[in-house]
């Protein structure tokens, strides 16, 4: 055999050795690859498989712009017929009593308040036929107490006779929850804006009757199981989320068919 020939031959073996060596690589990887991807799968439907991490989407930071702007004395006086020492319009033997749960920090409430509160006051409260009545809840606390808070200051200021007064000034200073928005500092400020006495004010919101009856409207709550704000309980019947004057004629229709407006 010749020398080149052999040389050849020699090179041909090693570039054969090579392609293995190759082969067996990729084919390694591959396993590798495909037995990744069954335990994956396995894992996605196995709930003793221990779980991948999470990927974590971006939260958002509350916007505290509302925290800082000045405060909203809010528009509207007392309705017909008010009853502001009890949180209330309409007289208390009306054929029709609602009950209206709220969280002064949701922002439904506050859409309700803005958007259809004035049409059902206008349109029911002179008639004497209704009974509104407020209950302050405080669901949306999260590590403050802001609702709570505000729902004391409407009670300090249904006793200097100006509850609805600071009703929809509250809602009218909305910023975000659990922000600042209530803080006492700005309901102090609030509670000046709409002309309530500063030295009654203040021992009012720490008079310990102001928790009683927070805890009180927190329990009336429960007990109607009532489960998101605003909600409005009519002649016993619960009815959640916001209504306008057609949806109200609506329910007393059903809840007292004799009453005529």
């Amino acid at each position: 055999m010749s020398k080149s020939r052999e040389t050849r031959q020699l090179e041909e073996a090693q570039q054969r050795k090579q392609s293995l060596i190759m082969f067996g690589v990729i084919g390694a990887i591959a396993v590798v690859l495909i037995g990744g991807a069954i335990v994956y799968t396995n894992s996605q439907g196995d709930p003793d498989s221990p779980a991948l991490p999470a990927i974590q989407a971006p939260v958002a930071s509350g916007n505290t712009s509302g925290v800082n702007a000045p405060i909203n004395a809010g528009t509207g006086g007392d309705p017909a017929n008010a009853d502001s020492a009890n949180r209330a319009w309409g007289p208390a033997d009306a054929p029709i009593k609602i009950e209206e749960f709220v969280d002064y920090q949701c922002p439904a409430c506050g859409s309700f308040n803005k958007t259809f509160e004035a049409g059902v006051v206008s349109a029911f409260a002179p008639t004497g036929k209704v009974r509104w009545e407020i209950h302050a809840l405080h669901f949306l606390e999260r590590n403050t107490t802001e609702s709570s808070d505000a729902s004391k200051l409407t009670q300090c200021a249904a006793e200097q006779g100006k509850f609805w007064q600071a009703h929809n000034a509250i809602f009218a200073n909305q910023a975000g929850e659990n922000l600042g928005a209530f803080s006492k500092v700005r309901l102090k400020e609030l509670a000046q804006k709409i002309g309530l006495n500063g030295d009654t004010y203040d021992s009012c919101m720490i008079n310990p009757a102001r928790d009683a009856t927070v805890k009180a409207d927190n329990d009336l709550a429960s007990k109607y199981q009532v489960s998101q704000t605003p909600s409005f309980v009519v002649n016993g019947k619960l009815y959640a989320g916001g209504k306008n004057v057609n949806d109200f004629k609506k329910i007393f229709s059903e809840v007292a068919p004799n009453v005529k407006f």
